[in-house]
């Protein structure tokens, strides 16, 4: 089991590690020091697992989640997106979110399709490779 069946974990660690391989120039950031709108609460952020800033400047939360977790996944990307509009974003930068699910719940789509680029999707794929040792 552990790596490759059951938890996230191992693939937040990843996206933690390596924000690029999302998308190129992806920078992981602490919102907390970036704030231009005095102090403010996180945890109404939701629970996204990282916060960045794309190659164009916007604000991007990343979710990674394994299992069921349907239309409610959207509405915390939401109101990720929604809270980094209001304490974060200045000027003409925007706001979005990226999810990784381990797979594609079934009653996601009409909520999935309705959000547009605000939210995009994506799942993971993991390749195990054996080599012989030249002993």
């Amino acid at each position: 089991m552990g790596f490759l069946t059951g938890s996230a974990d191992p693939i937040r660690h990843w996206v933690g590690e390596h924000p690029e391989c999302l998308e190129s120039g992806l920078i992981l950031e602490d919102p907390g020091r970036r704030s231009q709108r005095g102090s403010f609460d996180l945890e109404e952020a939701g629970a996204f697992d990282w916060m960045a800033r794309s190659g164009a400047g916007d604000w991007v939360a990343i979710f990674v989640r394994s299992g069921r977790s349907g239309p409610s996944l959207v509405s915390e990307a939401l109101q990720a997106v929604g809270w980094m509009r209001k304490h974060l974003c200045q000027g003409k930068e925007g706001a979005r979110a990226i999810v990784l699910l381990d797979g594609i719940p079934e009653d996601l789509g009409y909520a999935a399709s309705a959000v547009g680029e605000m939210v995009s999707f994506r799942t993971w794929r993991v390749a195990v490779t054996f080599e012989a040792l030249n002993i």
